[in-house]
């Protein structure tokens, strides 16, 4: 109790003396979190600042105390409602000032139709069927994965023919510069309804903070399945090329699951290598919308909670480029005709 008043007095003291942070107050526990809401260049966040809480201290209490808790552990479940609302215009907001937008379950969940979050344990049950991913420079076996490409517009969302997902070095020197061909996203999962409306929040989102003499008819958009493993003896690494940018436009992260997981902290840096922010996807739909050309992010590395488990992170990571832009790769050969053209 005393560390966690001392917490929050930090957090008031800061939000007293600057103008450039708000509170997010996440569900029942209150993880405190300090979040920029003004230029990269003004802020000065420190990486061990009081109120920038690594939640694993806060999991570890939960099942000593036997309590259910956001890390679901105990199952796939949704965060309860709450009187917590999100309007698309509070991503865009953000991310114009930072070059990014961290948000919480029980406000990202407001993007999507009940409809769709009644589909939730059907989409999320779909990581238990991820292929491993054979392209770890590293050699390691911890990660599955599953890719899919999109055409998405004000049209509608088109799938595209399967292809390889390509990164040139510049942007992930580990495993970058070969076309590196997964499992495809199921046919189901590719036309969820959970899968349509992240599309669509990323569309969204997106659209409104692409300058409109910039705005493509159609955006790119690859869908990337990820799960991470973790057990005794073997630590998993979401991004085991470091700080790093996808070398896209823009970038939606929403956790799918976290169960018996020690850290995991994301941590965003702006192009000077100056330190904006850490905070932990914890929850089912925790959720980070990125501006890919202005900000790195990097994950740390996981390990399990309980060593005789296993753990594991399940993410949707989802990117959006102009489709032109693709083209700058040797995945020109597996482009539609409609690409090769400005949309």
């Amino acid at each position: 109790m005393i560390t966690n008043f001392l917490a929050v007095k930090h957090c008031f003291a800061a939000i007293r003396s600057s103008h450039d942070a708000v509170i997010w107050t996440i569900g029942r526990r209150h993880r405190l979190c300090l979040f920029p809401l003004v230029a990269a260049a003004s802020l000065n966040t420190s990486a061990h600042s009081p109120c920038i809480r690594d939640v694993s201290f806060l999991q570890r209490r939960d099942i000593a105390k036997g309590w259910p808790h956001s890390g679901c552990d105990f199952g796939v479940v949704l965060p309860v409602s709450d009187s917590k609302t999100m309007d698309i215009s509070v991503v865009v907001k953000e991310v114009r000032a930072a070059g990014f937008s961290f948000a919480p379950a029980e406000q990202f969940r407001a993007l999507l139709t009940p409809a769709a979050l009644a589909e939730w344990p059907s989409f999320a049950k779909s990581w238990d069927v991820l292929g491993v991913d054979t392209y770890m420079a590293g050699g390691g076996r911890y990660r599955r994965r599953r890719f899919a490409a999109f055409k998405v517009s004000s049209g509608g969302v088109e799938r595209k023919a399967h292809q390889p997902h390509y990164q040139s070095r510049d942007y992930n020197p580990l495993n970058g510069g070969i076309e590196r061909w997964f499992e495809p996203v199921t046919e189901a999962i590719a036309h969820h309804p959970v899968t349509l409306e992240l599309l669509d929040a990323g569309k969204r989102a997106f659209d409104a903070l692409t300058p409109a003499p910039d705005r493509p008819q159609a955006w790119h958009v690859e869908l990337h399945q990820f799960r991470i493993e973790a057990r005794a003896g073997q630590i998993g690494q979401p991004t085991p090329e470091g700080l790093h940018r996808d070398g896209v436009d823009w970038v939606l992260v929403v956790l799918v699951d976290r169960r018996n997981v020690e850290s995991g902290v994301t941590s965003i840096y702006d192009l000077n290598h100056v330190h904006l922010g850490d905070f932990t996807l914890t929850n089912p739909l925790d959720a980070v919308f990125l501006q890919d050309n202005r900000v790195f992010h990097g994950v740390t590395e996981v390990r399990s909670l309980d060593r005789k488990l296993e753990a594991r992170r399940d993410v949707a990571v989802i990117t959006f480029r102009a489709q032109l832009r693709c083209m700058a790769t040797p995945a020109l050969k597996h482009a539609a005709p409609w690409e090769v053209r400005r949309s």
